[in-house]
């Protein structure tokens, strides 16, 4: 009797113990991950970077609260030069926004299934940069 009250009892934690962990799963957010830079789009002009030296190593990685932009561009000689930007960003319903008081305001980001738009507006021009994971 002592040993099926005491299965019993290990079993109960056991399911227990699964119940909870399965709560504590939440899905992640699509946007996070990390995007490789694919067109750079400005005013009337698309550009494939995907093949260019430098560009076509510039990402973007999100986690679950800051976006890191990396863009790299050729240098003289053979390296690239990186310029990075660092933001943090939150969801509100289905649009994602930068939370950064500076430049907030100037940047939109749109996700479209493996495809994100990270467009960048100053005096008066955009600048579009097409990512995909």
């Amino acid at each position: 009797m002592k040993r099926s009250i005491s299965t019993l009892l290990l079993l109960t934690g056991f399911l227990l113990l699964i119940s909870c962990a399965k709560d504590e799963i939440s899905e992640q957010d699509p946007l996070v991950g990390l995007w490789k830079l694919q067109r750079i789009t400005a005013g009337n002009e698309s550009v494939d970077v995907t093949n260019m030296t430098c560009y076509g190593q510039s990402t973007l990685k999100v986690t679950e609260s800051e976006i890191t932009l990396s863009l790299k561009s050729p240098q003289t000689g053979a390296d690239c030069s990186a310029d990075t930007s660092s933001f943090g960003w939150k969801k509100n319903g289905n649009v994602y926004q930068v939370v950064d008081d500076e430049v907030g305001e100037y940047i939109t980001i749109t996700l479209i299934g493996d495809d994100l738009s990270l467009t960048v507006t100053a005096d008066g021009n955009s600048s579009t940069f097409l990512f995909r994971k």
